[in-house]
């Protein structure tokens, strides 16, 4: 659904090649840029270590983001980084970044929000009325509720994603490939929406933990709403759903599980 080498090449004067050295996209982060990285690769290390004392790692390449959710939190990055060979880096600032997501509409801006909350591993404190009403409200002709009984499956890992949801009553359980749970989500939750909108295939399988009644928002539907966004705001929610991706991944290898699939 979202590029983000054609969302780049859009992006024009808000994002401009630059010189940093690997070992400084910390401080300027610090300083309020975000990076996207447009060619090479990078080894990120997460500051908490494995039982074995190693740092858990995880391979970031062409088009990852570095800065974003930390710089939309006022978050201290809690990773370094080491170039494997050659890196060139997009600079863009980050006060951009954060007005243009101000202003995003209500859809970008829960999945903004929700994703900056995986990445952090955090429970949202309060339900989310608001985007449920405005759903409901502007899409009632198109919203379907679906209904999944207990441990029934709602899609698999490795299928092709046509649909995110929001479940609306009940809870769902996100598992691996080892079938251990990633994650619990309850209502209010949105699930499904990163592998849509990144037009990646299903990473994880998502199972009803009890009854759930769940609306569901065909994929024509959210890259309608997302695409009349401006690129930055795009860009930033393809870059967190990116984020989340790679710190689940470092997430499961410090839990020694296997790692879903790219």
């Amino acid at each position: 659904m979202l590029n983000t080498e054609e969302l780049v090449s859009e992006l024009g004067p808000y994002a401009k090649p630059c010189s940093t050295d690997v070992g400084d996209v910390l401080h300027e982060i610090k300083k309020g840029n975000v990076f996207v990285i447009s060619s090479g690769s990078m080894l990120a290390f997460n500051s908490e270590h494995l039982d074995s004392g190693t740092a858990a790692t995880q391979t970031f390449g062409i088009g990852d983001p570095l800065g974003f959710a930390e710089t939309l939190l006022q978050q201290p990055l809690t990773m370094t980084f080491k170039s494997i060979g050659p890196v060139s880096l997009l600079r863009i600032k980050g006060d951009l970044v954060k007005q243009v997501v101000n202003k995003s509409g209500v859809l970008a801006k829960e999945i903004i929000r929700y994703s900056l909350a995986r990445i952090y591993d955090r429970s949202r404190k309060r339900p989310n009325v608001l985007f449920e009403d405005w759903l409901l409200e502007k899409y009632k002709l198109q919203i379907v509720r679906v209904v999944f009984e207990a441990d029934e499956t709602i899609f698999s890992a490795e299928s092709t994603p046509d649909a995110m949801f929001f479940i609306e009553e009940g809870r769902v359980d996100l598992l691996t490939d080892n079938r251990k749970i990633l994650a619990t989500l309850q209502v209010t939750d949105c699930f499904g929406e990163a592998s849509l909108i990144s037009s990646r295939k299903r990473s994880v399988t998502a199972v009803a933990s009890r009854k759930c009644v769940l609306l569901r928002l065909d994929g024509a539907l959210v890259e309608k709403e997302i695409r009349s966004e401006h690129p930055l705001v795009q860009l930033s929610v393809i870059q967190l759903l990116r984020q989340v991706h790679l710190m689940n991944q470092m997430r499961l290898v410090k839990s020694s599980d296997s790692i879903f699939s790219n």
